[in-house]
Protein backbone atom coordinates (compact mmCIF):
# COMPACT_ATOMS: atom_id res chain seq x y z
CA UNK A 1 0.00 0.00 0.00
CA UNK A 2 1.05 3.00 -0.68
CA UNK A 3 2.01 6.04 1.84
CA UNK A 4 -0.55 8.98 1.66
CA UNK A 5 1.16 12.66 1.94
CA UNK A 6 -0.20 14.90 4.85
CA UNK A 7 -3.18 16.83 3.52
CA UNK A 8 -2.17 19.89 2.99
CA UNK A 9 -2.60 22.91 6.01
CA UNK A 10 -4.71 25.00 2.87
CA UNK A 11 -5.74 25.11 -0.95
CA UNK A 12 -2.60 27.30 -1.44
CA UNK A 13 -0.50 25.07 -0.25
CA UNK A 14 -0.65 22.93 -3.77
CA UNK A 15 -1.64 25.66 -6.32
CA UNK A 16 1.94 27.60 -8.02
CA UNK A 17 2.41 31.18 -7.32
CA UNK A 18 -0.61 33.27 -9.52
CA UNK A 19 0.69 35.96 -12.70
CA UNK A 20 -0.73 39.54 -12.64
CA UNK A 21 -0.83 41.61 -15.43
CA UNK A 22 -0.72 45.32 -15.06
CA UNK A 23 -1.40 47.77 -18.00
CA UNK A 24 2.06 48.11 -18.96
CA UNK A 25 2.22 44.23 -19.49
CA UNK A 26 4.61 43.43 -16.83
CA UNK A 27 3.94 40.12 -15.11
CA UNK A 28 4.47 39.38 -11.59
CA UNK A 29 4.07 37.03 -8.85
CA UNK A 30 1.78 36.76 -6.45
CA UNK A 31 2.39 34.30 -3.50
CA UNK A 32 -0.42 33.40 -1.01
CA UNK A 33 0.41 35.56 1.59
CA UNK A 34 1.18 38.40 -0.04
CA UNK A 35 -1.60 41.61 0.13
CA UNK A 36 -2.02 43.36 -2.95
CA UNK A 37 -4.05 46.76 -2.45
CA UNK A 38 -6.31 47.81 -4.51
CA UNK A 39 -7.90 50.58 -3.32
CA UNK A 40 -5.86 52.69 -1.25
CA UNK A 41 -8.59 54.57 0.46
CA UNK A 42 -11.01 52.16 0.58
CA UNK A 43 -11.75 50.61 4.16
CA UNK A 44 -10.22 47.25 5.15
CA UNK A 45 -12.37 44.49 5.04
CA UNK A 46 -13.05 43.34 8.43
CA UNK A 47 -15.43 39.84 7.56
CA UNK A 48 -18.14 41.86 8.20
CA UNK A 49 -21.03 43.16 5.99
CA UNK A 50 -20.99 46.95 4.94
CA UNK A 51 -23.78 48.19 7.23
CA UNK A 52 -23.41 45.73 10.13
CA UNK A 53 -21.11 47.89 12.04
CA UNK A 54 -20.83 51.58 12.30
CA UNK A 55 -17.71 52.82 9.40
CA UNK A 56 -16.45 55.97 10.00
CA UNK A 57 -13.24 57.69 8.29
CA UNK A 58 -10.56 59.36 9.65
CA UNK A 59 -12.45 62.57 9.28
CA UNK A 60 -15.50 61.60 11.62
CA UNK A 61 -17.92 61.58 8.62
CA UNK A 62 -21.06 59.88 9.25
CA UNK A 63 -21.16 56.14 7.56
CA UNK A 64 -23.26 56.07 4.35
CA UNK A 65 -26.15 53.88 6.07
CA UNK A 66 -26.75 57.57 8.80
CA UNK A 67 -26.69 59.51 6.31
CA UNK A 68 -29.01 58.17 3.79
CA UNK A 69 -31.57 57.70 7.45
CA UNK A 70 -30.44 61.62 7.39
CA UNK A 71 -31.25 62.76 4.05
CA UNK A 72 -34.88 60.84 4.03
CA UNK A 73 -35.76 62.36 7.60
CA UNK A 74 -34.95 66.11 5.78
CA UNK A 75 -37.19 64.94 2.21
CA UNK A 76 -39.92 63.96 4.65
CA UNK A 77 -40.14 66.79 7.03
CA UNK A 78 -39.51 69.07 3.82
CA UNK A 79 -43.01 67.02 2.14
CA UNK A 80 -44.89 67.70 5.19
CA UNK A 81 -44.35 71.26 5.32
CA UNK A 82 -45.32 70.98 1.53
CA UNK A 83 -48.42 69.33 2.49
CA UNK A 84 -49.00 71.31 5.02
CA UNK A 85 -48.38 74.62 2.86
CA UNK A 86 -51.04 72.82 0.01
CA UNK A 87 -53.64 72.34 2.82
CA UNK A 88 -53.40 75.94 4.04
CA UNK A 89 -53.68 77.32 0.70
CA UNK A 90 -56.82 75.22 -0.19
CA UNK A 91 -58.46 76.46 2.89
CA UNK A 92 -57.94 79.74 2.08
CA UNK A 93 -59.54 79.31 -1.41
CA UNK A 94 -62.71 77.31 0.10
CA UNK A 95 -62.99 80.98 3.27
CA UNK A 96 -63.23 83.27 0.25
CA UNK A 97 -65.72 80.80 -1.82
CA UNK A 98 -67.52 81.27 1.04
CA UNK A 99 -66.86 85.01 1.11
CA UNK A 100 -67.48 86.37 -1.91
CA UNK A 101 -70.63 86.43 -3.67
CA UNK A 102 -70.30 84.80 -6.90
CA UNK A 103 -70.26 87.51 -9.57
CA UNK A 104 -73.26 87.98 -11.95
CA UNK A 105 -73.34 87.02 -15.56
CA UNK A 106 -75.39 89.18 -18.03
CA UNK A 107 -77.01 87.80 -21.03
CA UNK A 108 -75.93 88.57 -24.16
CA UNK A 109 -78.07 90.16 -26.59
CA UNK A 110 -75.97 90.46 -29.88
CA UNK A 111 -74.98 94.06 -28.99
CA UNK A 112 -71.95 94.95 -30.38
CA UNK A 113 -71.18 97.34 -27.73
CA UNK A 114 -71.69 94.51 -25.08
CA UNK A 115 -69.67 91.70 -26.81
CA UNK A 116 -66.30 91.85 -24.98
CA UNK A 117 -67.71 92.50 -21.74
CA UNK A 118 -69.68 89.04 -22.08
CA UNK A 119 -67.08 87.46 -23.52
CA UNK A 120 -64.56 88.20 -20.77
CA UNK A 121 -66.79 87.52 -18.55
CA UNK A 122 -68.32 84.26 -19.81
CA UNK A 123 -64.69 82.93 -19.93
CA UNK A 124 -63.41 83.86 -16.59
CA UNK A 125 -66.87 82.77 -14.64
CA UNK A 126 -67.78 79.44 -16.89
CA UNK A 127 -65.59 78.32 -19.18
CA UNK A 128 -62.45 78.16 -17.27
CA UNK A 129 -64.61 76.22 -14.50
CA UNK A 130 -66.68 73.94 -16.96
CA UNK A 131 -65.44 70.61 -17.43
CA UNK A 132 -65.75 69.57 -21.77
CA UNK A 133 -66.86 71.48 -24.50
CA UNK A 134 -70.42 69.90 -24.02
CA UNK A 135 -71.24 71.77 -21.17
CA UNK A 136 -69.52 75.37 -22.36
CA UNK A 137 -71.75 75.46 -25.26
CA UNK A 138 -74.69 74.50 -22.97
CA UNK A 139 -73.79 77.60 -20.92
CA UNK A 140 -73.38 79.48 -23.75
CA UNK A 141 -76.51 79.17 -24.85
CA UNK A 142 -78.08 79.67 -21.68
CA UNK A 143 -76.30 83.47 -21.30
CA UNK A 144 -77.67 84.33 -25.16
CA UNK A 145 -80.71 85.95 -26.11
CA UNK A 146 -82.45 87.06 -28.99
CA UNK A 147 -79.81 87.74 -32.36
CA UNK A 148 -77.05 86.24 -30.26
CA UNK A 149 -78.80 82.53 -29.57
CA UNK A 150 -80.23 82.61 -33.39
CA UNK A 151 -77.14 83.23 -34.31
CA UNK A 152 -75.10 79.62 -32.41
CA UNK A 153 -78.38 77.57 -32.03
CA UNK A 154 -77.67 75.31 -35.11
CA UNK A 155 -74.67 74.75 -33.21
CA UNK A 156 -75.95 72.36 -30.64
CA UNK A 157 -76.30 69.50 -33.76
CA UNK A 158 -72.69 69.34 -34.23
CA UNK A 159 -69.83 67.57 -32.30
CA UNK A 160 -69.91 69.29 -28.87
CA UNK A 161 -65.56 69.98 -29.21
CA UNK A 162 -66.54 71.45 -32.54
CA UNK A 163 -69.91 73.15 -31.88
CA UNK A 164 -68.36 75.28 -29.31
CA UNK A 165 -66.09 76.13 -31.22
CA UNK A 166 -68.07 77.26 -34.03
CA UNK A 167 -70.41 79.32 -31.63
CA UNK A 168 -67.33 81.30 -30.55
CA UNK A 169 -66.67 82.21 -33.86
CA UNK A 170 -69.94 82.94 -35.07
CA UNK A 171 -70.24 85.44 -31.99
CA UNK A 172 -67.17 86.88 -32.53
CA UNK A 173 -67.26 87.84 -36.55
CA UNK A 174 -71.47 88.80 -36.30
CA UNK A 175 -70.75 90.69 -32.65
CA UNK A 176 -67.53 91.20 -32.04
CA UNK A 177 -65.96 92.32 -35.18
CA UNK A 178 -63.90 95.23 -34.65
CA UNK A 179 -65.89 97.24 -37.96
CA UNK A 180 -69.45 96.06 -36.01
CA UNK A 181 -68.46 97.14 -32.89
CA UNK A 182 -66.88 100.87 -34.28
CA UNK A 183 -70.45 101.44 -36.56
CA UNK A 184 -72.40 100.52 -33.33
CA UNK A 185 -70.60 103.49 -31.35
CA UNK A 186 -70.99 105.88 -34.03
CA UNK A 187 -75.24 104.70 -34.34
CA UNK A 188 -75.32 105.33 -30.26
CA UNK A 189 -73.01 108.72 -30.86
CA UNK A 190 -75.66 110.13 -33.93
CA UNK A 191 -78.81 109.44 -32.49
CA UNK A 192 -78.61 110.10 -28.88
CA UNK A 193 -78.63 114.35 -28.27
CA UNK A 194 -75.74 115.15 -26.56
Amino acid sequence: MAEKSPAPSSVFDKQPPLAVSTKKEKISTVTPDARVTLNSVAPEWSGKPYGSECITSSRNEVSPPEGNLQQLLQQQQQMIQIQQQTLQSMASTIRQGFALPKPELNKFDGNPLEFWNFIRSFENNIEKNASDESEKLSFLLQYCTGAARNAIKSCVSIDPTLGYQTARTLLKDRFGHLYKIATAHLNQETRDPP
